[in-house]
């Protein structure tokens, strides 16, 4: 009996594999088709396909001249090109601090947040260039940032496509009792507002943990904004 299980399962194996080597990958269906490992638009056979057009994975298999090749000597040496000094780092080492061109200048800019500690006067959002640590712009925030009482940090990203990216920035009104989440476009200007998000007895229990953040979640080229238990608040 033990014998004739294991035939059977050799079988099943064999005629899986011829199975998978048929298959065809289809590139738009979320599935490993051909099971090599490799869904959709990652895999090679759907290179060159209408619907993977532009995919970064694909792209630039085929030309060498976009490939880099690392040196092999692994040494370097670190220095220090610029300092920037703020009087309150929101929360002190526990922001997150970000960089990305987000104005489209192919310079790096630096994001950071500096909290004025108070509960009447709202926080500030920092622009740092990245190549000499000037700043480039800075701007008030719509009431009070959360990383004035928790670990917190900002999110950038191009989700309406327009080359310039977008900031987001959760906040708390001045009598701390509402938590909501801000879209500011690069140079400060409020583009929208979520709704009101939190409570104060929910945010004091669970908020120091969440952080705004951006994926493509329901594969249909538009982004959504995740922030605690809230998907898809980028549109406000």
């Amino acid at each position: 009996m033990i014998a004739k299980t294991n035939y059977i399962h050799i079988v099943f194996i064999f005629l899986l594999s011829i199975l998978y080597a048929n298959a065809i990958e289809i590139c738009n269906n979320c599935i490993d088709d051909d099971g090599d490992g490799l869904i959709d638009c990652y895999d090679p056979e759907c290179a060159g396909e209408a619907f993977c057009e532009g995919f970064f994975v694909n792209v630039a298999t085929s030309d060498t001249a976009c490939r880099y090749y690392p040196q092999t000597d692994s040494s370097f040496e670190t220095k220090e090109l610029w300092t920037f000094e703020v009087d309150y780092l929101a929360d002190l080492s526990r922001q997150t601090i970000i960089s990305g061109d987000i104005d489209n200048d192919n310079i790096v800019e630096v994001l950071a947040i500096k909290a004025t500690r108070s509960s009447t006067l709202p926080d500030t959002i920092i622009i740092i260039n990245g190549l000499d640590g000037s700043i480039e712009n800075k701007f008030a925030t719509l009431g009070i940032t959360i990383s004035q009482i928790s670990a917190q940090g900002l999110a950038i990203a191009d989700v309406d496509g327009d080359q310039f990216a977008e900031i987001f920035c959760p906040s708390q009104n001045f009598a701390g009792d509402s938590t909501w989440l801000v879209c500011y476009e690069h140079d400060g200007q409020v583009k929208w507002e979520s709704t009101k998000l939190y409570n104060a007895d929910v945010f004091s229990k669970v908020f120091s943990s969440f952080f705004p953040a951006i994926a493509n979640f329901d594969f249909d080229d538009t982004a959504e904004v995740y922030f605690g238990h809230y998907i898809n608040v980028s549109s406000g």
